[in-house]
């Protein structure tokens, strides 16, 4: 879900520099092929999930097996959605249809709300109906339906969860490159587009935990023993919080996060359904791999491998200036097809960075938050003669409980990893490894040492090049 909305919302905004600035030829038919593609595909969904609901009420013991074929049907469902939605953006023009055939260009943030509009609008249609099978799910019955939130409030939750902390920042941006359009003509897009990143995204960057609050629908977790218990750890781990708070998702999301680069605006969130599922033991587990991305600046150095491939090509744009000039004026020679094959391509080389460099990295920085909270159980619970960063066996197995029981409440297979996740099989798997061969830690810490290393020393170097050749 995340990496299909990360390059849909990209495609989206990515179109003005990739599509020409003329209106559609037939825009009628280009709009009925859109919206029919779309029907389609929101009528696949309806299918799939009435089908799912019939034959859980059919057949409830049959109930892991029908999940296991429903989830395929989301993941094509989800597959389908991504490619619809660049074919509308590269091959209808949607985006050309809304800012030029309607005379939208230029707009305070109606073309782009307009544009991200219908691209979401599937997503959301999705959410809407698939709401009956988890409705059906929490049962425990073919007969009785489970006492979930509204369908309503279930659509609301995902909006919330899935959207809310992709378009929230992107939204902002827009508007304010928008409003600097307006009160800063006479810079151009490349200084305006600039001047917005230099100052706005240093504030979302302090801000953001404060936003994601108010955006999920959180509460600072109520005084009593489980807070106490989570304080004292993270004071003896010397890693002060703003709060500890609970993400209400109706029990729908069993998950905890954190947020803040600063310590003062540095949030823990953990969802009701993982304070309602899991002991005390276990939340406290969970807090510390939180804490684990805390204790080794995961966030900045995510931020870093984000914004690696943009000196990199910072770079480039420096290098081969005239060249990239050479080759926009043919495709713009080449006519729609040629700009739409470039902003292809320039989609697909994110993706790939996304899918073959940043994922398997951020991966790696979830293996070691989970050894650093197997650490800190160990340091807690010390065995004599147990070298102060080795892994204890009784750790691991208390740690894996935890993953099991989370992945068990989740309805997560353990087998199965995600774009930002490795499976729990896998992280329970290198845990092990690491108690039973101490030389292994050190070989997956050096690993992880290198891969920051290179990635900082790529970005840091770029910015320099780019700096000694504007000199």
């Amino acid at each position: 879900m995340q990496l299909a909305l990360f390059i849909v919302v990209l495609a989206a905004l990515s179109t003005a520099q990739f599509s020409r600035a003329e209106p559609v030829a037939a825009p009628t038919v280009c709009l009925a092929l859109t919206l029919a593609g779309f029907a389609a595909l929101s009528l696949f969904a309806l299918i799939s999930s009435a089908a799912t609901v019939r034959r859980l009420r059919s057949d409830f013991s049959r109930r892991a097996r029908t999940l296991r074929c429903f989830d395929r049907l989301r993941q094509i469902h989800l597959g389908l959605w991504l490619l619809m939605s660049i074919a509308a953006l590269y091959g209808l023009g949607w985006d050309r249809l809304v800012r030029f055939n309607w005379h939208l260009a230029g707009s305070f943030l109606v073309d782009d709300l307009l544009i991200l509009l219908l691209l979401i609008a599937p997503l959301v249609f999705s959410w809407a109906v698939f709401y009956d099978v988890d409705r059906q799910l929490q049962a425990g019955s073919p007969d009785k339906p489970g006492q979930l939130a509204s369908r309503r409030e279930y659509v609301r939750l995902h909006v919330m969860h899935h959207l809310g902390l992709v378009l929230v920042p992107v939204l902002l941006l827009l508007a304010a490159d928008d409003a600097a359009r307006f009160l800063l003509p006479a810079l151009n897009d490349g200084e305006r587009s600039l001047l917005v990143a230099l100052v706005l995204l240093p504030a979302l960057l302090v801000f953001f935990p404060d936003m994601l609050r108010r955006i999920w629908q959180t509460e600072p977790l109520a005084p009593g023993p489980l807070r106490d218990r989570l304080t004292a750890a993270a004071r003896r781990w010397n890693m002060p919080l703003r709060d500890i708070l609970v993400w209400k998702t109706q029990g729908l999301v069993v998950n905890a996060a954190v947020a803040g680069l600063m310590r003062r605006r540095r949030y823990v969130f953990l969802t009701d359904g993982l304070l309602a599922r899991l002991s005390d033991e276990q939340i406290e587990a969970v807090f510390a791999h939180e804490m684990g991305h805390v204790r080794y600046r995961h966030l900045s150095l995510r931020l870093v491998a984000v914004t690696a491939p943009v000196c990199l090509w910072m770079l480039a744009a420096s290098l081969f200036s005239p060249q990239l000039e050479s080759l926009s004026v043919m495709l713009a020679a080449g006519g729609p097809a040629a700009t739409s094959l470039a902003g292809l391509l320039v989609i697909a080389g994110i993706a790939a960075y996304a899918c073959f460099v940043f994922g398997p990295y951020a991966r790696l920085l979830e293996n070691q938050a989970d050894l650093f909270a197997c650490r800190v159980m160990s340091s807690d619970q010390r065995a004599p003669g147990l070298a102060l960063d080795a892994v204890a066996p009784e750790s691991v197995v208390c740690y894996g409980r935890m993953l099991a029981q989370l992945a068990l409440a989740a309805g997560v297979d353990t087998s199965r990893g995600g774009w930002l996740h490795p499976s729990i099989d896998h992280r329970v798997e290198l845990l092990v490894d690491c108690a039973l061969r101490p030389g292994r830690t050190g070989r997956f810490e050096a690993l992880i040492w290198f891969s920051t290393a290179l990635l900082i020393s790529l970005s840091a170097g770029a910015v320099f090049c780019c700096w000694v050749i504007e000199l």
